[in-house]
């Protein structure tokens, strides 16, 4: 299995997780007598408010995923310099 498309994934549902929270309080606190110019204004706030959650979502998922396959890779890593003996019987 290629472990970069199941990155990809989490990166993905985890981004699109948070976009819909945080477009869900912010259909909590916005104004609600809201007409024309200002309805438009707080739709687009309230979009890219929850496009820049998700994306940092998706960025800290990713740097996360990075960091622990390296940790991985170094402590599964020999040491350099070292050779492994085999005793003949």
């Amino acid at each position: 299995m290629n472990v970069g498309l199941i990155k990809s994934g989490i990166q993905l549902i985890s981004g699109f997780g948070v976009g819909l929270i945080v477009d869900e309080a912010i259909k909590i606190v916005k104004p609600k007598n809201l007409v024309g110019l200002k309805k438009i204004a707080v739709k687009v706030g309230a979009f890219t408010i929850s496009a820049m959650a998700a994306d940092k979502a998706s960025e800290y998922v990713e740097d996360v995923w990075d960091k622990t396959v390296n940790d991985v890779k170094n402590f599964t890593m020999k040491p350099e310099g070292f050779t492994e003996e085999v005793e003949a019987e």
